[in-house]
């Protein structure tokens, strides 16, 4: 990393402020925090027959590992961030559907952590074929990273799924993953995300095979 001490020798100003802003965003983020909230939230509540903080750092990590390739062309510092700012939302993915109101997850994380998993909750208070209408579309006009955390919610519930007994419960999930799964147009131009978006359709393609077959 070049030497800052030169107050700007040969870099614009704006451009150091800008890494700065993006450090401090980070250091504000307290992991521990995030992770006590999440607890309190979800402590012996299940998800798919497991704990549902199993698939929360689940989806955490998935996010994070997605976040490197949405945010590869940043810079260092907002790299950093927004890796950590997604792998926060993947645990709290889940925060505002069990009761946390957005300034809980402020306060737990940030408000652009909030924002992202805000924008993937769906309106518990619209009737459930509206509601899934709505959500899809809700999702396919979310960012990039919001996008990303959606894709490893997906992705750790299918694999939570994908050994289960074909049930009502299973078939309705599927349903709702696929529509959902067509709206994540802006990570289908990240190479790597679109490779994951296309083994996830395969998977569900079985999963929709062993209940036709069964």
């Amino acid at each position: 990393m070049r030497d800052r001490s030169g107050a700007g020798d040969d870099v614009e100003p704006s451009v150091y402020e800008t890494e700065v802003e993006f450090d401090r965003l980070r250091t504000a983020v307290s992991w521990g925090q995030v992770e006590e909230h999440a607890r309190k939230l979800h402590s012996g509540q299940g998800h798919h027959n497991v704990p549902k903080l199993r698939h929360c750092y689940g989806v955490a990590e998935l996010a994070a590992r997605h976040a490197r390739h949405v945010f590869r062309d940043c810079d260092f510092f907002a790299q950093r961030y927004r890796e950590l700012a997604c792998r926060a939302g993947g645990l709290l993915h889940e925060a505002m559907d069990c009761g946390a109101s957005f300034e809980d997850v402020v306060r737990a994380a940030d408000e652009a952590v909030a924002q992202l998993v805000a924008s993937i909750t769906a309106d518990r208070r619209l009737p459930r074929p509206k509601r899934a209408r709505v959500y899809t579309n809700q999702v396919g006009l979310a960012s990039a990273a919001a996008q990303a955390i959606k894709l490893a919610d997906l992705q750790h519930d299918c694999l939570l799924l994908k050994g289960a007994r074909p049930g009502p419960e299973t078939e309705a999930w599927a349903e709702e993953a696929r529509e959902v799964l067509a709206s994540l147009g802006r990570i289908h131009t990240v190479a790597a995300l679109a490779e994951q978006v296309w083994h996830l359709k395969a998977d569900l393609q079985a999963m929709a095979r062993k209940r036709r077959d069964r």
